[in-house]
């Protein structure tokens, strides 16, 4: 599973990683 994402900005980049964190925590309890 890759997530790519362009961002401008470090505070950018942080929110991409929570957010692909996030992701891959849901994906887990959906299973």
């Amino acid at each position: 599973m890759k997530i790519v994402a362009v961002t401008s900005c470090i505070t950018g980049i942080a929110h991409t990683y929570m957010a692909a964190e996030a992701l891959e925590q849901a994906a887990a309890k959906a299973g």
